[in-house]
């Protein structure tokens, strides 16, 4: 009996130790920083003998299973094993049975422990896990172990216990072991009134509620560790892409401020050539020597909005107006952009046609009236609701302030022509690489979306313009090229 209790504690203590270094590989699989310093360091081949690499082996094809860490895997079994060597321990011999099942767990268990230590030492894999080799040998002690606790014979089952001189049984032997029909016969008294002992049948071991519960906390710790085991995991992976998403983010911001890049990605680009024609509304630059800057835009596009005031305030002053302006539609809204997947701006195609509807009755000047008027204001858009009637009335309000006829106003955003010019907008954007708003295009080349709000860009552009025409700045565009900088200021920093 001593000796089936003390296997059963070497077992238990054994498989917990197990678990214990599984739960750190496991640590390391997922590169936690609290695996302790001493298991660091016997994963180096400063520490040990050969090429000892616990990360190699880890990261190798068998350091997961179908997407799952072979460490996980080990903690689950080891935990398993540790729960039921408690709980049921050594069966008695009539249910000696139940004892091959720790047998079943553990001899597959050890048969790849064999398997993986083969693929150690005999693969291709160029590094050993010394942490991974004294798993296995614990599964192979566990094993020796629970052999050992084999139940033999039958005399376990026998408890002895005295009996009293009277011919019938104390209350005490009523209560713990009443006796049956043909089965009692008190022990017989010649004289003396010491007594004899006699034999009792002990109930067997494990009785079923206590399998049961077992396998019940079994499945319960082993789906408790899959799943808690999932949280770090998460967590690395969240900080792997916190770090790349940081040195990405670097990587823009540092790209973003290298002017030079920008203009060479944008010298290298292909050339389009956009279909422009007196239908389309352009806004001229004021000299001959005009520099064309054509977009792609989306009435209902905060960015959009954004780039067209940028450019008006920061960019245009760059070239002394010379800037010519070409818009082009490219509503994100698959009702009448069939390249678009999404109803992103619900009230882009309304915008649209009012805009083309205003060139068709007011020409240029009245489309661009309207693009002032939508870019400048939101609400001016956002209050129309295309679902509303009462929303004709709205529009025919913003004809009016046009000066235009708000009748023909509204008959005119029912034109099939309106809608041929959005998709002529739209297969040219296409076959340009457009696919997001705004997108823009100097003299057919685009510009790069990291450049199209950096000031710095749009004075290197304006400073290869001035070079082009072979003209000289006028001085507030000087000094807007400079930064802002007042030339004399400016001579006294550059003077040694």
């Amino acid at each position: 009996m001593m000796k089936s209790f003390v296997l059963q504690v070497a077992a238990v203590l054994i498989s917990l130790f197990a678990a214990y270094m599984s739960y750190n590989l496991l640590q390391k699989h997922y590169k936690s920083p609290s695996t302790p310093a001493w298991f660091e360091a016997g994963c180096s081949d400063e520490t040990v003998i050969g090429d000892a690499d616990c990360d190699t082996v880890i990261r190798s094809k068998w350091g997961t299973i179908r997407g799952v860490p072979t460490s996980l895997l080990g903690l689950m079994y080891y935990a398993c094993l540790t729960i039921w060597i408690i709980g049921v321990g050594r069966p008695s011999p009539k249910r000696w049975w139940i004892h091959l099942v720790p047998v079943a767990m553990i001899v597959p268990g050890l048969g790849f422990s064999f398997f993986l230590t083969f693929e150690m030492f005999f693969s291709e894999l160029e590094a050993w896990c010394p942490w991974c080799m004294v798993v296995h040998v614990a599964n192979f002690m566990i094993l020796v172990c629970v052999m050992l606790m084999w139940p033999g014979g039958g005399k376990s089952d026998v408890v002895q216990r005295a009996a009293s001189t009277s011919d019938t049984p104390s209350i005490v032997e009523q209560v713990v072991d009443p006796p049956t029909a043909g089965q009692f016969e008190p022990p017989s008294v010649t004289g003396s009134t010491a007594a004899t002992p006699t034999t009792i049948q002990a109930p067997p071991h494990p009785v079923w509620r206590q399998v049961a519960a077992t396998v019940l906390a079994m499945a319960v710790v082993s789906t408790s560790l899959f799943w808690l085991s999932s949280y770090p995991a998460v967590y690395a992976s969240a900080q792997k892409y916190h770090r790349n998403f940081v040195q990405a983010e670097k990587l823009l911001k540092r790209l973003q401020n290298d002017i030079n890049t920008l203009m060479t990605n944008w010298e290298l680009a292909d050339k389009q050539e956009f279909n422009i024609t007196e239908q389309t509304p352009v806004r001229p630059g004021k000299g001959k020597k005009t520099l064309r800057l054509v977009t792609f835009g989306d009435f209902e596009c905060p960015h959009c909005r954004r780039f067209a005031l940028f450019v008006e305030e920061k960019v245009q002053p760059l070239f002394d107006g010379n800037l010519t302006i070409v818009y082009k539609h490219y509503p994100i809204n698959k009702l009448c952009n069939p390249k678009s997947v999404t109803m992103l701006h619900p009230r882009a195609c309304l915008a649209a046609a009012v805009a083309e509807a205003a060139w068709m009755q007011g020409g240029n000047d009245k489309f661009w009236e309207v693009h002032d008027i939508f870019y400048g204001d939101p609400n001016k858009l956002r209050s129309i609701d295309p679902t509303n009637p009462e929303d004709v009335k709205e529009i025919e309000r913003l004809a009016e302030d046009l000066q235009l006829n708000p009748e023909r106003f509204v008959i005119d955003m029912q034109s099939p022509d309106i809608g041929k010019r959005l998709l002529n907008d739209i297969n040219e954007a296409v076959e340009a690489g457009v696919s997001s708003t705004p997108s823009a295009f100097v003299n057919g080349k685009q510009v790069h979306s990291l450049a199209m709000m950096n000031l710095g860009f749009w004075r290197a552009m304006a400073l290869l313009y001035w070079r082009t025409i072979g003209e000289t700045p006028p001085p507030e565009v000087a000094q807007r090229l400079r930064g802002g900088i007042p030339a004399e200021k400016e001579q006294k920093e550059t003077s040694p």
